[in-house]
């Protein structure tokens, strides 16, 4: 009974207010605009600041003149733009760590768009995950979404080049 009066205060929300109800919502809990600049607005603001970071081997890079300079260098970079609060960021994590050990010539950094919010948006991320690939100091692609094979097709077409 509890839960079906909690689904029924969401609804009445929801129709009073055009804001989305994330899962478990109850009264007096956050709601967001129902678009990518509302959800990452949303998740930026709920997310656990003592959650830990997920484990990976990629460098972060926190500045446009890092990020400059590894495109200036011409080689193959994938770019993965993340955040820690996302859950198929973490879900694509062993992936990226995988096409990283396979492609030796390709250089894979990360942009935190929680800490580096002003990079992720120059870029712009308006969802997560993102991947910009890069090479011969050029954009030569983007990857947005948690399809594997989306990614691992962009990073050999990105090695072929």
């Amino acid at each position: 009974m509890d839960e079906a009066l909690r689904t029924l205060q969401a609804v009445q929300y929801v129709a009073e207010h055009g804001e989305v109800c994330p899962a478990g919502w109850t009264p007096g809990d956050p709601s967001m605009k129902a678009d990518s600049e509302g959800s990452k607005e949303y998740f930026s603001q709920v997310a656990d600041s003592a959650e830990a970071p997920f484990a990976t081997t990629l460098k972060a890079v926190t500045t446009r003149g890092e990020l400059d300079a590894l495109i200036a260098a011409g080689t193959p970079l994938v770019v993965d733009v993340v955040a820690p609060w996302c859950g198929k960021c973490r879900m694509l994590a062993p992936h990226v760590e995988q096409l990283q050990k396979e492609h030796v010539g390709v250089t894979f950094v990360k942009i935190d768009q929680v800490a580096s919010k002003e990079l992720a948006d120059g870029l712009g991320v308006t969802a997560l995950p993102t991947f910009k690939l890069y090479t011969g100091g050029r954009e030569a692609g983007t990857v947005v979404g948690y399809k594997k094979k989306a990614l691992s097709d962009a990073v050999a077409k990105l090695v072929a080049e």
